[in-house]
């Protein structure tokens, strides 16, 4: 069930939704395209919270005006519902991709869901909060049907992995929502984690040995929960 949008989110769509002139801007930076401002707020979510963006940091990232940005997406938030249907593309290709090369093997399917997702937390470590602040607590219809489709993929995909390692003895029956959701949270525990673990040197930035460790961890406690 969606959430009531915080106050700061309502004041801020408010703001970017005043009145415009219509029509493109008529600037330079108006050649820059509408993939190219989606990707430049993808970036930004490396190194910023989805409530902190604003139309002025994303033109600045682009190097726009910001009436650009109205003029394709109206406000940040609806740019925000782009930027997550692009890395929920990204990642579902990605996947794809990898569980063709692993074949029939359960565990090695498995496994690549797994490190896919650990994979897209180190390098955005605001992803989550972008999906639960922009996409879950949303009333926009679109963010309300990417949520849908991200979560019944998520839960058919770990649902046809259990299926097929039962039927070869490998996994024991478990509830594929469950495992869904707690992967979830054991990837997005990552940036946590790494913070409590590095607080002598305060580095933010995970590093891929860090990953690795942490991705590793996750394969061995999920497979060996699975096994009969």
């Amino acid at each position: 069930m969606a959430k009531t949008p915080t106050k700061s989110t309502i004041e801020r769509i408010r703001s970017e939704d005043a009145p415009r002139t219509i029509g493109r801007p008529s600037v330079d930076s108006a050649t820059v395209g509408r993939e190219a401002l989606i990707e430049a707020t993808c970036e930004l979510l490396k190194k910023m919270p989805p409530r902190k963006m604003t139309r002025a940091e994303v033109a600045r990232a682009s190097g726009v005006d910001p009436s650009l940005i109205r003029y394709y997406f109206k406000n940040v938030h609806l740019l925000l519902i782009e930027a997550a249907k692009l890395f929920n593309a990204r990642y579902a290709h990605k996947v794809q991709l990898l569980t063709k090369r692993a074949g029939t093997d359960p565990e090695a399917r498995l496994k690549v869901r797994i490190g896919a997702l650990v994979d897209l937390i180190a390098e955005y470590p605001y992803y989550q909060r972008l999906i639960v602040e922009e996409i879950l607590e949303s009333d926009d219809p679109e963010a309300k049907a990417l949520m849908e489709r991200m979560t019944a993929g998520g839960i058919e995909g770990y649902a046809a992995i259990i299926e097929d390692g039962v039927a070869q003895g490998a996994f024991r029956r478990i509830d594929p929502a469950l495992l869904f959701t707690s992967i979830i949270g054991l990837a997005e525990f990552q940036t946590t984690a790494h913070a409590l673990l590095n607080l002598p040197r305060r580095t933010t930035r995970i590093s891929t040995d860090f990953r690795e460790n942490y991705k590793n961890f996750i394969f061995d406690l999920i497979i060996q929960g699975l096994r009969p």
